[in-house]
């Protein structure tokens, strides 16, 4: 029964690996044409006029690297700055939004929210700095730090995927092992099952042999009895032969020869 649950479950983890193989491969092919036209998009906005005044101060993309400049700078943005500022946030949102979609479709709710979070964030700041709450370097700080969140937050989301993903394989493995040692089990049964079979149709075709020659030789007792009692019967019914003539053969006469002889008064006769 084990074997059999562990089957079925190896039969639908592996339908979920497809499924989620092929939404990979469609997210991967969406995603790079998506990526490539929001890279178009904030290439076009680095090079917007509008966007000069806000050089060496404030930048939306983030790096891994903030110039010390951009971190000491105390000041804060002005009426055109902040026009500037105001163009410059709708936009990025607009091209960060291009892979909305794709991001919403194939990745994980937990990555969706740490990148709602994160743009949220982001955006608090960005309207610190334009209410004059926070400075050009306050910004900068703020980002840093967010984007360090913000990949600490992704490598754990990452690690912890792959950890699950490492899991599920293992147990796709072990059920794949337990379904191919019940496949060996079962096949081990179904040989035992066709040797016994075998065995039973010998030992049958063997009693069927030895009650086929009981069989002839009652027969041919029965054809012997018969025979036998058939002739008793012709014995029974036969009548009796005749008697035979007696010949009595008598020995063949001879002529006799007497002669007599007298002693005194006596006389003796022999004949021969």
């Amino acid at each position: 029964m084990a074997s059999v649950r562990n089957y079925k479950v190896a039969i639908l983890d592996k339908q979920r690996q497809e499924i989620a193989a092929q939404q990979q491969a469609a997210f991967d092919a969406e995603s790079e044409k998506n990526i490539q036209e929001s890279r178009t998009c904030l290439s076009k906005l680095t090079e917007d006029a509008r966007t000069k005044s806000l050089a060496g101060k404030f930048s939306p993309f983030g790096s891994n690297t903030v110039p010390m400049e951009m971190l000491a700078n105390t000041g804060k943005p002005n009426a055109k700055e902040k026009a500037a500022l105001s163009y410059v946030v709708a936009e990025w949102e607009k091209c960060i939004d291009i892979q909305a979609e794709p991001r919403k479709k194939y990745l994980p709710p937990e990555a969706n929210n740490i990148i709602s979070s994160y743009r949220l964030d982001l955006r608090s700041g960005f309207a610190d700095l334009y209410s004059g709450k926070s400075s050009y370097g306050d910004t900068a700080r703020m980002r840093a730090k967010l984007d360090i969140e913000f990949k600490q937050k992704i490598d754990t989301l990452s690690a912890k995927i792959q950890a699950q993903e490492f899991a599920d394989a293992k147990q796709r493995q072990e059920a794949e092992a337990q379904k191919r040692y019940a496949e060996a089990q079962s096949q081990q049964q179904r040989e035992a099952e066709k040797q016994r079979q075998a065995e039973a149709r010998r030992m049958l075709d063997m009693q069927e042999a030895q009650a086929r020659a009981q069989l002839e030789q009652n027969r041919q007792l029965q054809r012997n009895v018969d025979f036998l009692q058939g002739m008793q019967m012709q014995q029974m019914f036969r009548p009796p032969p005749p008697p035979q003539p007696v010949i009595i053969q008598q020995a063949p006469s001879y002529p006799t020869t007497c002669k007599s002889t007298r002693f005194g008064s006596t006389v003796t006769t022999n004949c021969f």
